[in-house]
């Protein structure tokens, strides 16, 4: 088992990260000691696949322990949703020595999240990622987002989680599509701060498909260490990094531009790491040989994503116009190294 340590303004907390960890884990959450009532939020098939892993966790629990499954996470990061949540703690009496366990994707760690950090200014908060994207993202930045008046995590709040429990075995049950967005990330990571990483990934890209352990323990670990340094260097701002990646940026506005171009998540996610890449080879910042390193392994995730639904113009006005975009982003001058961008320059 591995562990990295999160450093953060507001405090630290560790990620355990290996494979069939769950012997051990009864021994992490026992040191813990949780004292009061414990609300696992997941969702139905999690629960039901993983009901034995579940009860193993918690086996030296001898508090109350109440499950909530939530079956379609992604429509529901909304506050209608914490506040039944809310409701719920507060029908059982829940308290400031209750804890909180989200045990499944990236949307149920925004609403787990998101309540943990809500209710009583702050109550314990563990985390267990169930897929490759929240093992590589909502980890390593404990800030969680929910949707709001139709923009997609247009509202936040954060909290230290007590600790993560990355286990790869959980990610057995994963749909290839919801695994290569977990690829899709450790990719853009790789462009924007590591080669070793990016090259990495070019070799092993069959033995990551295949969940090889010791290329998917060398990978989860790598980028939880990468982006700890990178959120550890960039100074933040009440939780989030002042200077944004422009692939992210370019995500979240497809997402929040559903009905100009019908994105989905995965589409999204994917177009904001190709478009970055083609505007910084039409900036001159990036070289030939590296966009084309990018755009052959983008393709090679096997996606049947165009960029040519994009309208770059209508792009650009976006960027230009939004009013919460910051003013500079860092675009990849080569694979593994960044340079910062001012908006109006783009």
């Amino acid at each position: 088992m591995l562990k990295v340590k999160v450093e953060l303004q507001r405090g630290s907390y560790p990620i355990f990260i290996g494979y069939n960890l769950l012997s051990k884990a009864e021994e992490i959450f026992k040191f813990y000691n949780f004292n009061g009532k414990i609300l696992l939020i997941t969702t139905p098939d999690v629960e039901k696949n993983y009901r034995n892993y579940i009860q193993g966790c918690l086996k030296s629990y001898r508090g109350r322990v109440y499950i909530k499954s939530i079956a379609n996470p992604k429509q529901c990061r909304n506050l209608k949703n914490i506040d039944e949540i809310l409701a719920f703690l507060l029908r059982n009496q829940f308290n400031q020595q209750s804890a909180i366990i989200s045990f499944g994707g990236k949307s149920i760690h925004d609403i787990a999240g998101f309540t943990a950090s809500v209710f009583h200014e702050g109550i314990a908060y563990v985390q267990i990622p169930t897929s490759l994207l929240a093992q590589l993202s909502s980890t390593v930045a404990p800030r969680f987002f929910l949707d709001f008046a139709d923009k997609y995590s247009f509202i936040s709040s954060e909290i230290i989680p007590s600790f993560v429990w990355s286990d790869l075995s959980l990610l057995k049950s994963l749909n290839p599509k919801n695994y290569i967005a977990g690829l899709l990330e450790a990719i853009r990571i790789g462009i924007i701060s590591d080669e070793t990483l990016f090259t990495f990934i070019e070799q092993n890209l069959v033995n990551l498909f295949r969940q090889d352990i010791k290329s998917l323990l060398f990978l989860v670990h790598k980028v939880c260490v990468l982006k700890t340094d990178l959120y550890a260097r960039n100074q933040f701002s009440q939780g989030a990094p002042r200077i944004l990646n422009y692939g992210k940026i370019i995500e979240c506005i497809l997402l929040n531009s559903t009905r100009e171009w019908n994105i989905k998540p995965i589409e999204a996610q994917f177009l904001g790491v190709l478009i970055e890449a083609v505007l910084s080879y039409r900036c001159e910042h990036l070289n030939q040989e590296d966009y084309q390193r990018i755009e052959s392994i983008l393709f090679k995730l096997g996606l049947d994503i165009s960029i040519d639904k994009i309208d770059f113009n209508k792009l650009q006005g976006y960027i230009q116009g939004a009013n919460d975009c910051p003013e500079h982003f860092t675009f990849p001058k080569r694979i593994g190294e960044s340079v910062f961008v001012k908006r109006k320059a783009i």
